[in-house]
């Protein structure tokens, strides 16, 4: 699954050269993520700098509770998933960091310790 607007040039390219089927969605539902065996989730929406940011913190969050539940349903292995942002760290005195990215990487270590 990729989670991304429709309009997503970084989705279409990811999406056309994944070798198996993928869905995009700027927001997958529980019953979208339970439903298939997915091999991964990349939520690409801190790329899209018309998303603000707590809305990409709540979509990680609703993913990830949404991945957790199925691995507890299932009892199998949670499919992989991955948080792809920019600016979360200050390289050049030009480039605004973005905060709120930056706690993804925090939470992502939380989540993965936990889970």
């Amino acid at each position: 699954i990729l989670v991304a607007g429709d309009g997503s040039p970084i989705a279409s390219r990811m999406a056309t050269s994944l070798s198996s089927e993928s869905v995009t969605s700027p927001a997958p539902t529980e019953a979208m993520i339970e439903g298939e065996a997915w091999d991964g989730i990349a939520v690409l929406s801190a790329l899209e700098d018309a998303v603000p940011d707590m809305d990409v913190l709540g979509t990680v969050l609703q993913v990830t509770q949404a991945v957790v539940r199925k691995g507890v349903k299932t009892g199998g292995a949670m499919p992989r998933v991955v948080l792809v942002t920019q600016c979360t760290q200050a390289v050049d005195e030009d480039v605004e960091v973005r905060a709120a990215h930056a706690g993804l990487w925090g939470f992502a270590r939380c989540a993965r310790a936990e889970h």
